[in-house]
């Protein structure tokens, strides 16, 4: 089956990396790595106002990322890790509406009036960081350090431009403690202050880990993060405030004889969440709560690795354009996955089995009432989300005379085995009569690839995340 949207501009992604490392007298290592991103993609689909017009829309845009870290041992039982980290990320957006025959059209009168536009994105940021910490015995440590982020962001929305400069300054302090046998505590303080904010935020955090004889661990933490709002809300308000979570966390791990069980119950408070309507502020709210199982065994069936999840979500939040306190549109309540591996050792060969499968997400159709205010128009729940993927890999040596330093494979995956159809949300035109899913461009995909390494081995890197 074809692809719905009509690429005129198939999909493209370029990446490369590279690292290296020093060995530094008395134990110290210096780190570099750098990171280089390319990509490309433009498509039409049929405009959910009319069916006479074209929506269309290309993205183009780079990454280029480099990190250079040192650590060293000193004096008395100490060690300073530094880092210093940039990123510079461009991006352009545009959107146009076009007739059948691909011309751009203009129209003055709404909803046309919004298709066309042109967003372009440049932004700069730094990091150095630096962190000194001092052992004791029976593995205690005491750590603290500061860091530094420099965000210099230039946000042009056709012809207007925006510029957003951030120098937000963080310094920390935590303890490793055993309080007894068997228990041990980590507590510890964050403080970060934003110029652009122009606030201030002090974060505690603490956690408890008690260990078992039989090798099992139980923690449970207590924290408080904040986050920095995205760069699209700070442009239209830049006296919001950092928004909050509170998390509360209990786990229990046990790893022994090639096989590692992990179960985790939580529960998040958040608050200060961003809201759109009637204008960007900090009036939002919500939680998330639930319980999350992961078992993996290498050791029952021999030659085969496997691994079993299961997730369980209950959350709500009152954030964007949302009237109330609703579960987002991309909170499944359940959701379950299997995945099997195996490796044949004497072919260097890796065949690769994961299915998934989750219930549903909620959708709505929200509109802006006359004095501002969000109303739900529709809503509703998609299908279940049902997939099954297969993968190889064949691994090799491509120059011989590299031996030991040239590491190379032939990867293909077929994913959605079935072609099974997802369905993740529905588009609504702008008055509520033209309901549209929101699926993959096509529901089966293949993939066929070469990748090398030098001097690191990462085929296992590549067969997990890519396979």
């Amino acid at each position: 089956m074809s692809p719905k949207p009509d690429f005129f501009h198939a999909p493209e992604y370029f990446e490369t990396d590279a690292n290296f490392r020093i060995k530094i007298s008395n134990g110290g290592m210096l780190k570099f790595y750098t990171n280089y991103g390319y990509n490309h993609t433009g498509m039409r689909n049929t405009n959910l106002d009319s069916s006479d017009l074209l929506s269309s829309f290309e993205t183009k845009g780079s990454n280029i990322y480099a990190n250079l870290s040192y650590r060293q041992p000193v004096a008395n039982r100490w060690k300073v890790d530094a880092a210093l980290a940039y990123n510079y990320n461009k991006q352009n957006i545009t959107n146009k509406l076009e007739d059948g025959t691909h011309q751009q059209l203009f129209i003055a009168y709404y909803p046309y009036s919004r298709e066309n536009n042109t967003d372009i994105i440049h932004s700069n940021f730094a990091q150095p960081r630096v962190v000194m910490t001092k052992m004791f015995n029976h593995n205690q440590a005491l750590r603290f350090g500061a860091e530094y982020f420099y965000n210099n962001d230039d946000y042009t929305h056709n012809d207007t431009l925006t510029n957003l400069k951030d120098n937000l300054t963080a310094a920390f302090a935590e303890g490793d403690i055993n309080v007894a046998k068997n228990i041990a505590t980590k507590i510890g303080i964050r403080i970060e202050h934003s110029s652009l904010l122009n606030k201030l935020s002090i974060d505690p955090r603490i956690s408890f880990a008690y260990r078992f004889s039989d090798g099992g661990q139980i923690n449970m933490a207590y924290g408080i993060f904040n986050q920095k709002p995205e760069i699209i809300n700070l442009i239209q308000n830049k006296d919001l405030a950092f928004t909050r979570a509170t998390h509360y966390i209990i786990n229990y791990t046990k790893k022994a004889n090639n096989r590692l069980l992990r179960l985790e119950a939580y529960y998040k408070k958040y608050k200060d969440l961003i809201t759109t309507e009637p204008s960007v502020a900090n009036n939002g709210s919500g939680y998330a709560k639930g319980i999350e199982l992961f078992f993996r065994d290498k050791k029952t069936f021999k030659n085969f690795d496997y691994w079993v999840t299961y997730t369980y979500l209950d959350t709500k939040r009152k954030f964007l354009n949302y009237p109330a306190e609703l579960r987002p549109n991309f909170a499944r309540p359940h959701t379950a996955s299997i995945a099997i591996k195996r490796y044949f050792q004497d072919i260097n060969f890796s065949a690769n089995l994961s299915y998934s499968l989750a219930t549903g997400r909620p959708y709505y159709n929200m509109q802006t009432n006359a004095d501002g205010k969000s109303s739900i128009l529709d809503k509703g729940i998609t299908n279940t989300y049902d997939q099954m993927n297969l993968s190889f890999a064949y691994l090799f040596t491509l120059f011989k005379k590299w031996k030991n330093k040239d590491f190379s494979g032939i990867g293909f995956g077929v994913s959605n085995i079935f072609g099974t159809l997802q369905i993740f949300g529905y588009n609504y035109s702008y008055n509520g009569l033209n309901k549209v899913p929101v699926t993959l461009p096509a529901n089966r995909s293949y993939y066929i690839g070469l990748f090398m390494t030098f001097g690191i081995d990462r085929r296992n890197d590549f067969i997990n995340e890519n396979l």
